[in-house]
């Protein structure tokens, strides 16, 4: 009865009445949004496939109801074809040391005339065992030897270069390898490695593994630069950046928010660089001296490094088709019309994969610029067919002004469609964060970057990280400057293979 006296007067007042269900409607609407992104971010694997809101907002366990419209469209016919069934087990590398065992019967005489048995054949059994590392203490010893009749001076033996990479300091390349590994390709942060190592009963303080660090990255620092110079000459790159949390070593406890800027040269050069703003200057030290085209998404730090005669941006379609994904709930017909669509010029790009850059060019020409006209066609009919305040409203424009650009991906055969390929070299940036939370401080964030700059490179060209840096961390104290770039991950040839 309290309730129903609240709203007692609006029986006289209808238009006080349509105001509030109207608001209701709204806060409903951005609440059922709110709940489908949510869902989508906790119980759907990071991909952009299509899911529909019913399979979001119902509760587990059910299945979504399908009409026969539905399942119809959902049809889909493989052709035959055959399929090679692979049985058995791969077999294990041949680089693996074998340690032979033999077994000999118990018994080696015959049990009906007491002869010596004599090997006549062998059945052999792989098992394939772990040794875990271990540490050791390689002692170098400088012999002091003098002449016993003279007895005049004393010669002394030297170290070599690779006993000791970091003047003053203990430990051995394989010990450097190990930490900066572990912590920049496979996540580690330094405290977990401070307990394994404690485990095998040395001590090493997080703060002493600092130290070491800054160490390599005065070596792997000037690698970066050539790097950096490398990738930037390419007149086609794509950029794109990411958060860090930084302690701010002036006000303890306080943490202040970096970025790494990230530039992708296809196929196979990648660098980043750490700033401690997301401004357009940024941008624009990150690109300096470079000319040609940039692929990045529509964030307006990058506004200052598009100058009309040195640089033209292109757009990404995958940040574009985001938004339709995400916004499915606002307008379902509308956004499914749309991404079927940008589908349409996806599969283009799958089919075209394995073409050379001349024939790919030729093809988009023939067959994705219409489609990709008519998807811009299909962005401003929706746009004039939905209410100014409609919620879909504030995702149509961020497509409809990046036309110019995003047909600028049919230039050239070699252009990407999206992003995507940096973005996928920023995703162990992303989970090493999610280990180690925070750098130490601004320089600890400059080392890290020069860090993935160079592993990421690796990857990108499929060399053993380990190896590579191994085989750095030995060669360079030796090397001349000018042969620097033959340690470069895509130009370094492995010694050991």
């Amino acid at each position: 009865m309290e309730q129903a006296s609240r709203y007692e007067h609006l029986r006289k007042d209808p238009d006080a009445l349509f105001s509030i269900i109207s608001k209701l409607e709204s806060d409903l609407e951005r609440l059922q949004v709110y709940l489908l992104n949510s869902n989508r971010k906790t119980f759907v694997a990071k991909s952009e496939r299509q899911i529909s809101s019913q399979e979001l907002l119902i509760g587990f366990g059910e299945k979504p109801v399908t009409t026969k419209e539905e399942e119809v469209e959902e049809t889909l016919t493989v052709p035959e074809h055959k399929r090679i069934l692979k049985r058995g087990r791969k077999p294990l590398p041949s680089n693996l040391p074998v340690r032979r065992k033999e077994h000999f019967p118990e018994d080696m005489t015959c049990g009906q005339c007491g002869e010596g048995l004599v090997k006549i054949g062998e059945e052999v059994t792989e098992e394939l065992e772990y040794i875990p590392a271990h540490f050791e203490v390689i002692q170098h010893a400088k012999i002091k030897c003098a002449c016993p009749n003279c007895k005049v001076g004393v010669s002394q033996g030297k170290l070599p270069v690779s006993a000791q990479p970091l003047a003053g300091a203990r430990p051995g390349v394989g010990l450097l390898t190990f930490i900066l590994i572990s912590k920049y390709v496979d996540h580690l942060p330094l405290n977990r490695l401070e307990q394994i190592f404690f485990r095998q009963g040395i001590e090493i303080a997080r703060q002493r593994m600092c130290d070491w660090l800054a160490g390599v990255s005065i070596y792997l620092e000037m690698l970066w630069r050539l790097l950096k110079q490398e990738t930037l000459s390419h007149n086609y790159v794509q950029a794109d950046e990411t958060y860090i949390k930084v302690h701010e070593i002036e006000i303890p406890g306080q943490l202040v928010q970096g970025y790494f800027w990230g530039v992708h040269a296809p196929p196979n050069l990648a660098f980043f660089e750490y700033f401690d703003n997301r401004s357009g200057q940024a941008a624009k030290d990150v690109l300096s001296g470079f000319t040609g085209r940039v692929q990045t998404d529509a964030y307006a730090g990058y506004n200052p490094v598009l100058l009309p005669d040195a640089v033209e941006r292109i757009a990404c379609m995958a940040h574009i088709r985001r938004r339709f994904i995400d916004g499915n709930k606002l307008a379902p017909s509308e956004c499914d019309r749309i991404v079927k669509q940008i589908s349409k010029l996806y599969a283009f790009e799958a089919k075209w994969k394995e073409l050379d850059a001349a024939e790919r060019f030729i093809q988009r020409q023939e067959l994705a610029r219409p489609e990709l006209e008519k998807l811009f066609s299909i962005l401003t009919e929706t746009s004039n067919s939905l209410m100014p305040r409609h919620n879909l409203q504030e995702h149509l424009p961020y497509a409809l002004k990046q036309k110019t650009e995003m047909f600028r991906y049919l230039d050239d055969g070699r252009y990407n469609i999206d992003n995507n390929p940096i973005e996928r070299q920023i995703r162990p940036i992303a989970l090493g964060r999610k280990n180690y939370l925070f750098a130490g401080s601004h320089e600890g964030a400059k080392r890290a970057a020069i860090f993935y700059s160079l592993l990421a490179t690796c990857r990108l060209n499929k060399v053993n990280p380990a190896a590579w840096l191994t085989d750095v961390l030995k060669t360079m104290p030796t090397l001349e400057r000018s042969r620097y770039p033959e340690l470069l991950p895509h130009r370094w040839k492995n010694p050991n293979a």
